[in-house]
């Protein structure tokens, strides 16, 4: 009875002693292959298309290089601390291979630790990388910004001053008598200016839209006022005596003075329509 109770326990040491020795075994090739791997991968990275392979980092990462040592670290230290034979380990494996065991797992345990240095220094250039894109988004975005027109909205307090001594100001396409005037302040125009779709701001265009509006002189304030400039001028010449006189003093005036450029942007005025024609004539027959 005691001889079978011995026998058991024998052979039950020797069963966790193989058990031992085969999850010893498992854990050095598993190490073994994610090195053979990661070296397998680095490769393919240095080969690929300028010199970068998309995904190789990401199942790079995907290797538990801290697992895989702590496992290893835990069986070295049970081999140098003699604790194998103190636990009956040693029934199941002998010196040469318990040797052949220790040195594997001092090498393995090696390369696993330069192989998580490499992946800590790679998982570094990563981060810096994507600091570095994020930081170049956001000077993107901000030189890109989309510029809203009403940041462009200037009241300059310039007139403009039609020819033959007139001080009507244009506003909107009517003149400033015209135009209300709340709590007896005075109407400055405003600065219009063409935007464009992208943005900027279109100053030739303003320009010329304002020297075409000088070109009209005494006419177009004359129109815009609701008169006839031909009909104004037949009145000044029966008043005076002689149609020519008028005529001439209406061109020297003029030619004395021309305006300067104005300096604001005027909008399109709707000129009166013209008269109807006359109803046709009817022969007697």
């Amino acid at each position: 009875m005691t001889m079978t109770a011995a026998s058991r326990t024998e052979r039950g040491q020797k069963l966790r002693a193989l058990n031992w020795v085969k999850q010893v075994r498992n854990d050095l090739t598993s190490a073994e292959f994610a090195l053979q791997l990661d070296q397998g991968l680095s490769g393919a990275e240095s080969r690929g298309a300028g010199g970068k392979v998309p995904g190789l980092r990401r199942k790079w990462r995907s290797i538990d290089y801290d697992s895989i040592a702590v496992r290893l670290e835990s069986n070295l230290r049970l081999i140098n601390e003699g604790r194998v034979r103190s636990l009956g380990l040693d029934k199941a494996v002998t010196e040469e291979e318990l040797a052949e065991l220790q040195a594997r797992l001092v090498k393995t345990m090696s390369d696993v630790s330069a192989a998580i240095v490499k992946q800590d220094q790679v998982d570094d250039e990563e981060r810096g990388l994507r600091k570095e894109k994020f930081k170049q988004e956001q000077a993107l975005h901000a030189d890109t910004a989309p510029v809203e027109a009403t940041n462009f909205a200037v009241t300059a307090p310039a007139k403009v001053a039609p020819p033959n001594g007139s001080s009507a100001q244009l506003v909107n396409g009517a003149s400033a008598a015209d135009a209300p005037q709340k709590g007896g302040a005075k109407l400055t125009p405003e600065f219009g200016l063409f935007v464009r779709d992208d943005g900027t701001v279109d100053w030739d265009g303003a320009i010329q839209s304002g020297r075409e509006v000088a070109r009209f002189g005494k006419e177009l304030w004359e129109r815009i006022n609701g008169q006839d400039p031909v009909e104004e001028e037949l009145k000044k010449s029966a008043a005076g005596g002689g149609g020519g006189g008028g005529g001439q003093l209406f061109g020297a005036a003029a030619k004395e003075r021309k305006p300067d450029p104005p300096t604001v942007q005027v909008s399109r005025c709707a000129l009166p329509p013209p008269p109807p024609p006359p109803p046709p004539l009817l022969c007697a027959g």
